[in-house]
């Protein structure tokens, strides 16, 4: 053998030799802590990756699951969890190296994956759709002499809620549940003869939302000849209403 031969051997063994010292000292810890004091209905998740599935679980409070695996030298790591509580459901990722848990986290570092945090924003999340199950929207007409009469057609990302025809005092009335991923927003256009309008009648960050709908769970719209009146509350007397835009 010649000695260029044995020094590109003995590299790549040295490499080798390298990658499984990582692998073998780099191992990983997942914790899946159980933060619903009241977990009533039950809990259960089920976690899994490509290759891995380690099955259902029904746990009570503070219990904690927890799972340990060895970085894939080849491929990148992903663990996700899929939580069921009720009627009520999420699945994410609870480890990846490039991400959650992972690299945004310092886990892969540490060696250590604790995702009480993780389970506890999903406790309050689910807690926030229990209790303030639905955010309901109002779009009143308040313009008494309907002539022209108002047209308006509302939507959001997802859903096209169709081109509406209110006579005066007519309640247009839709409900959405909190969206846990992305941002709920729902606009309407309003037409008035030749007068046109366009806004969102609701932003979980802004309109009806951050502003107060969101706490009372109602979002409610008055259309006048002067412009939009809002209220956090169904049915305002008129001291509470602000107007928000004109025509």
């Amino acid at each position: 053998m010649s000695f260029l031969s044995m020094e590109i051997s003995f590299s790549s063994l040295l490499v080798l030799s390298f990658l499984l010292f990582l692998q073998q000292t780099n191992a990983i810890t997942v914790h899946v802590v159980d933060g619903i004091e009241k977990n009533n209905p039950q809990l259960i998740y089920h976690c899994a990756s490509g290759s891995d599935d380690l099955g259902k679980h029904y746990p009570k409070f503070k219990d904690d699951f927890h799972f340990s695996f060895k970085r894939n030298i080849f491929f990148e790591t992903v663990f996700f969890c899929h939580f069921w509580w009720g009627q009520k459901n999420i699945r994410f990722e609870v480890y990846r190296e490039t991400g959650a848990c992972g690299h945004e986290t310092g886990g892969s570092n540490k060696g250590i994956c604790y995702c009480f945090s993780s389970l506890l924003v999903l406790s309050i999340l689910l807690f926030v759709q229990q209790t303030n199950a639905a955010t309901t929207c109002h779009i009143v007409d308040g313009i008494e002499k309907n002539d022209p009469p108002i047209k308006f057609h509302c939507a959001s990302g997802n859903d096209d809620l169709g081109i509406h025809y209110p006579k005066f005092n007519d309640d247009f009335k839709f409900k959405f549940g909190f969206n846990l991923f992305r941002e709920t927003v729902f606009f309407c256009h309003f037409w008035w003869g030749t007068k046109d309008a366009m806004f969102e009648v609701y932003r979980d960050s802004g309109n009806c939302g951050a502003e107060g709908g969101l706490d009372s769970g109602t979002c409610y719209w008055l259309i006048k000849e002067d412009g939009f009146y809002f209220a956090p509350k169904y049915n305002p007397p008129a001291s509470e209403l602000i107007r928000k835009y004109g025509w």
